[in-house]
Parts: C-alpha cells; structure tokens; sequence
C-alpha cells in the first residue's frame, strides 16, 4: 500500500470514529447496577451501591431543600440511553439537592443519572403496595426530546470530472 492510499485510509477511518456517539457518563461506577426490580425485592443488599439507571419521567416534586423525580426505569443501551422498546424495570426516585425546574423535567422526558441507592418507600400504586428503591443523584443527563431517532449520517462519496 502506497502512501496515499494509508493517508486516505486513515482519514476514512478517522471520520467514521468521529461519527460514534458518545455516551451519556465517561466514567462509570465499577460495579454492576441491579435493576429497581431487584432493589425492590432485597433493598438491605443494595444499600450505598452506585447505580447507573435512566428512564421516562413520571413526577417531579420540589420541596424546600431538594426535588424528588419518579422515573420508570428502563435497561440502557451502550450510551446510557433508555431502551424504551424493551419491557421496564420498576420505578424509583431520584433524589436531588434544591430545586428542579419542572419544564426541564416534564413527564415523557427521558433520563439517565448516576446515583447512590440510599434507601426506599412504600406506597400505594394500582390497589397494591409498591416498593420504590431512592436513589440520591450525583449525575444526570436529560436527553433530547427525539433522541431515539437522532441518528447520525455519514456518507462519502467520490467525483470524477474530465474534460474533452
């Protein structure tokens, strides 16, 4: 292979890596996060685990010095996207320090955090007491309001002239 041919391998190669989208959180707890299901079932096991989770907004209360946010979890692709075509996995509750402007998190908006399982309530949910696992957040990110179709293009094409 000659020269030019390894600088344009090179820059198709380059082009293309710039085309992957990053995901949501660079750095991410060590351990494996049990879904809310499985917090639900055994909440003492999982007490101070980090977690990784996201889903769809359901609520979000403010009080005076922190805001509650009830998300539906669902399992997250490789990004830290929601994978909302794919069965959920329980609800929780994000807790975050101060206030939380409600437009930013409407319900229907996506989510994913990085949190600290810090405990849970019980609670009346359909004519049965539901177990919602707390989560104290450190980190989250809201995505785009079209994020499953926000798909990136990429083409390459090659010219040819000449001239008679």
């Amino acid at each position: 292979m000659n020269a030019l041919h390894a600088t344009a391998l090179s820059a198709v190669l380059a082009a293309l890596a710039g085309c992957a989208a990053a995901p949501a959180f660079e750095q991410l707890p060590a351990t494996s996060a049990p879904s809310p299901y499985a917090v639900a079932d055994a909440p003492e096991r999982f007490a101070d685990q980090p977690v990784v989770w996201g889903g769809m907004i359901l609520d979000v209360k403010n009080f005076a010095s922190y805001s509650e946010i009830e998300i539906l979890a669902f399992p997250l692709d490789d990004r830290q996207q929601p994978l909302i075509e794919l069965a959920d996995q329980g609800r929780f509750v994000a807790i975050a320090p101060g206030y939380v402007e409600g437009e930013d998190f409407a319900a229907g908006r996506y989510v994913s955090l990085i949190g600290t399982i810090t405990g849970g309530r019980e609670a009346p949910l359909r004519n049965t007491t539901y177990y919602w696992p707390e989560v104290a957040l450190e980190r989250l990110k809201v995505w785009p309001r079209d994020f499953r179709h926000n798909t990136r293009r990429f083409s390459v094409g090659i010219g040819i002239s000449g001239g008679l």
